[in-house]
C-alpha cells in the first residue's frame, strides 16, 4: 500500500470508525465521514491530539464512563498531561486532573501539577460542595515567639522580628521577611503592639517594606495608649512585588530614649497572593 495504510472497521454511509495513517503522519477517527479525533505527527511539534466536536448542542467533548455507563465518580478518573521524553522536557506527566469521591459522596476535582521529574503535586482542588483550596498558593502568618525589649524610642528604626509561624503554606516567610515566589499584587497587614510608651514621644512610624517601596503608616504614640502605656498600630497594602522581592516590618518612635518593647500579644504580620 505504499505510505498509505488504511483500516476500516463496520464502515458505510451511516454508521462506521476509520483508522487512517497516511504521508501526513495522523491517524483520524472518523464517524460518518466526519472527523472525530485527530493523534499529529509527534515530530513535528504540533498539536498531538485533537478532538472536534461538530454537534453545536453537545454539552462536552469527552466524557469517561464506568461499566455501567455513567460517568465515573466513585473510582479515579485521570487525564494526563506531558510529554513521554522526560530527559528532554523535564517532565513525564506535567499536570494531572482527577475526578474522585471523598467521603461525603461529593466529586472533587483536583488538579495536580510538576515542576521536575514525575512527581505530581496537588495545586488545586475544586470540591463537590462547590469550595475551591490551593494548598500551595502563597499565603502566611506569623507573630513574634517573646517581646522584644528596648526596640526603639530614640529614632532607632526596629525590624519587628516573627519567631512564630501560625501558617505559611508555600514556605514563603523566613528570618522575619515573606519572599515572593511569583511576581504579582500580594495583599499584606501588620500590626504592631507596643509598651512603656509615655507622654515624651511625639511621633511613630509603622511601616512595611517592600523590595519596590515602602509603605508607612505615621501616629502620635501618646494618642492611643492605655494608662499602661501600650498602644497597637496597624497597617495594610495591596504591594506590587517581583518574583524574589521580599517584605517586612518595621517600626520607629522618636523623642526620647530606647525604651519602648515590641510585645507578642496583637504583633503579627499576614499576607496571601490575590493574582
Amino acid at each position: 500500500m505504499g505510505d498509505i495504510m488504511t483500516c476500516k472497521i463496520n464502515a458505510d454511509t451511516s454508521d462506521g470508525l476509520k483508522i487512517v495513517s497516511d504521508t501526513s503522519g495522523e491517524v483520524v477517527i472518523q464517524d460518518n465521514g466526519t472527523t472525530r479525533l485527530t493523534v499529529g505527527d509527534t515530530s513535528t511539534f504540533t498539536t498531538d491530539l485533537t478532538v472536534t466536536e461538530n454537534n453545536s448542542n453537545a454539552s462536552t467533548d469527552i466524557t469517561v464512563l464506568n461499566s455501567n455507563g455513567v460517568a465515573t465518580v466513585g473510582n479515579e478518573s485521570k487525564l494526563h498531561l506531558g510529554c513521554t521524553n522526560s530527559a528532554t522536557h523535564g517532565a513525564s506527566v506535567i499536570a494531572e486532573f482527577t475526578g474522585t469521591a471523598n467521603t461525603n459522596h461529593l466529586s472533587d476535582l483536583i488538579f495536580k501539577t510538576t515542576n521536575s521529574g514525575s512527581s505530581l503535586t496537588e495545586t488545586m482542588r475544586i470540591h463537590g460542595s462547590g469550595a475551591i483550596t490551593a494548598p500551595l498558593q502563597p499565603a502566611f502568618s506569623a507573630i513574634p515567639a517573646s517581646d522584644q525589649n528596648d526596640a526603639t524610642g530614640n529614632g532607632t528604626n526596629a525590624t519587628v522580628v516573627f519567631g512564630t509561624e501560625i501558617f505559611d503554606k508555600n514556605a514563603d516567610f523566613a528570618s522575619n521577611a515573606f519572599t515572593a515566589p511569583v511576581t504579582g499584587s500580594y495583599f499584606l497587614s501588620a500590626s504592631v503592639t507596643i509598651h512603656d510608651v509615655d507622654a515624651n514621644f511625639t511621633t511613630g512610624r509603622l511601616r512595611i517594606v517592600t523590595s519596590n517601596r515602602s509603605y508607612m503608616y505615621e501616629f502620635d504614640p501618646a494618642e492611643n495608649i492605655s494608662g499602661a502605656g501600650v498602644g497597637s498600630y496597624s497597617a495594610t497594602v495591596l504591594a506590587d512585588m517581583d518574583a524574589a522581592d521580599t517584605a517586612h516590618v518595621t517600626i520607629i518612635l522618636f523623642d526620647s530614649t530606647l525604651t519602648v518593647d515590641i510585645q507578642v500579644n496583637g504583633t503579627f504580620f499576614q499576607g496571601y497572593l490575590v493574582g
